[in-house]
Parts: structure tokens; sequence; C-alpha cells
């Protein structure tokens, strides 16, 4: 949860949980990253290449 100091995330409801803070850009502690990555493996492994993909979706849309 983004703590930027407005009045939601400064209540006392906050005080009894311990934030921890990542750095700026921290992908490997980021649970959809890793969901993206099996993804991407994923559509890799059922469209091997970028034309077919361009295929696909011509098709997709011109129906």
């Amino acid at each position: 949860m983004p703590l930027n100091g407005i009045r939601q995330h400064s209540n006392n409801i906050l005080d009894k949980i311990l934030m921890l803070t990542l750095t700026p850009y921290s992908p490997e502690l980021n649970p959809i990253e890793k969901t993206w990555a099996n993804i991407k493996k994923y559509m890799r492994s059922i469209l091997p290449s970028y034309d077919n993909f361009t295929d696909v979706l011509l098709v997709l849309f011109l129906f």
C-alpha cells in the first residue's frame, strides 16, 4: 500500500501494522512479476513466433 500521507494512510489502525518498504524497482519482490513471467512463458509455448501471434490476432479480430 502506498503511504503518501493522506488521511486514510495515517489512521490509528496502521500504527499496529509493520510496513516494509521496497526498493523503487524490485520485480523479484513483487508477486505479480512472477505471474506475468509465467503468462509470457505459456504464450511463447503456444505461439512460438511473432508471425503466428499476429496471424492469430488478425483471425480473431476479423470475425
